[in-house]
């Protein structure tokens, strides 16, 4: 019995993680489709490189939280979150909240994954400490945009970039939190 229970858990996992890195395999081929068949798409070998890289880091982490904490809940926090900070690079990087992507008042975006990350290590990746550190990381997501929008005003762009970001850290702080009460 307890071998096709971890049977059928090892099929799950190796579903997600098909999943996962097949979907990050998907994100770096679009990109490249997409500037064969328009010139609108301009990436050169650094951007793939860094899109590479931040996709890679980003499976890595959600795979070794899927194998330490062995919790779906925990999983899901931590992809959620991964998911939002590349999202979070890599829009600011490509077009920018505030302005261009050449603003370099979006920079200050930059301090939101930052503070997720600082979050989590000084949680020590403990669930009910994480879901704190996502909490705070929301809130450093609406200050970034706050003081954007102090030093450079564009409201639509601090619209989305708080609209489109605080839910996703806020959600994952959430799961982080259901995590901590099943332990």
């Amino acid at each position: 019995m307890a071998g096709r229970a971890q049977a059928g858990r090892g099929g799950l996992e190796t579903y997600w993680r098909f999943a996962i890195w097949g979907t990050a395999a998907a994100l770096m081929l679009a990109p490249a489709v997409a500037a064969r068949l328009t010139d609108e798409l301009a990436w050169d070998a650094a951007d793939f490189i860094i899109v590479g890289v931040l996709l890679a880091a980003g499976c890595m982490i959600w795979e070794t939280a899927v194998r330490k904490s062995g919790s779906v809940t925990y999983a899901a926090a931590v992809g959620i979150a991964v998911a939002a900070a590349f999202l979070l690079l890599l829009v600011n990087g490509a077009v920018g909240f505030l302005g261009s992507e050449d603003n370099p008042v979006n920079l200050v975006f930059l301090t939101v994954p930052a503070v997720a990350l600082g979050g989590a290590i000084v949680a020590r990746f403990r669930a009910r400490d994480m879901a704190r550190a996502l909490a705070v990381t929301a809130g450093a997501q609406v200050a970034a945009g706050a003081l954007g929008l102090a030093l450079f005003p564009d409201l639509r762009g601090f619209l989305i970039g708080t609209a489109m970001f605080v839910p996703l850290w806020l959600l994952s702080a959430w799961l982080f939190g259901r995590a901590a009460d099943r332990v």
